[in-house]
């Protein structure tokens, strides 16, 4: 039996995966949330094999909650589900170690098998996005090849390592701002003087420098 996790904020959404999903003769649905504070009470509650993880939530997103569960439990198996293809949210959900990223419009009989597939060891991708994340990745690849930087180099205080760390989950500069209590503008500055500092094009070369260099 393959134990399930679903954390996803949508309520009706939830019910609905649980259902379909509990149908499967092979899978077993251990648990559920509704945001992703509390989900490693979850692993440790119900041990799930594999988790199914939206990105936007509430009170802690899913790449904030993805990070959490790898680090504590490597072994789990995380599938992103969500609705959004952006690079933003793509990039630092395979950084953290993201086994699948789907959305939400799949079928049922699609997503039971890429469940499967996961479990066996295998990394999943809607079919929508898959072409377009692996040429972003050989783009990305091609550019850091270019940046000889040595991080030492690198002069970040605390607050641009908060500022990099938010940046790596996908928030916005007015988010960032409010969470390290600083105006958009600073923020704005801030991540200019990175991007310069490191090299970097954009946002999410620079949050992908900031996660395979282990600035944070």
């Amino acid at each position: 039996m393959i134990r399930i996790a679903i954390v996803e904020d949508q309520s009706l959404l939830r019910e609905m995966l649980a259902k379909v999903l509990s149908q499967e003769e092979s899978f077993v649905v251990t648990g559920s949330l509704g945001d992703g504070r509390d989900v490693i009470k979850l692993c440790e509650e119900t041990n799930p094999d594999v988790i199914l993880l939206d990105i936007k939530m509430p009170n802690m997103d899913g790449i904030h909650a993805l990070s959490k569960i790898k680090e504590r439990f490597p072994k789990i198996k995380c599938i992103m589900l969500t609705t959004f293809e952006e690079e933003k949210f793509i990039y630092p959900a395979l950084a953290y170690g993201a086994d699948g990223y789907i959305l939400k419009d799949i079928k049922p009989d699609v997503l039971i098998h890429m469940i499967q597939s996961v479990y066996d060891g295998l990394f999943v991708v809607h079919d929508s996005i898959k072409e377009y994340i692996l040429l972003q990745m050989q783009r990305s690849s091609n550019e850091y090849k270019k940046i000889s930087l040595s991080t030492k180099e690198l002069e970040f205080d605390s607050t641009d390592l908060d500022v990099l760390k938010l940046l790596t989950r996908g928030k916005s500069n007015s988010e960032i701002a409010s969470e390290i209590c600083y105006s958009e503008g600073t923020v704005k500055n801030r991540i200019s003087r990175m991007l310069e500092m490191t090299g970097t094009k954009d946002r999410t070369q620079l949050a992908i420098f900031a996660l395979q260099s282990s600035v944070i």
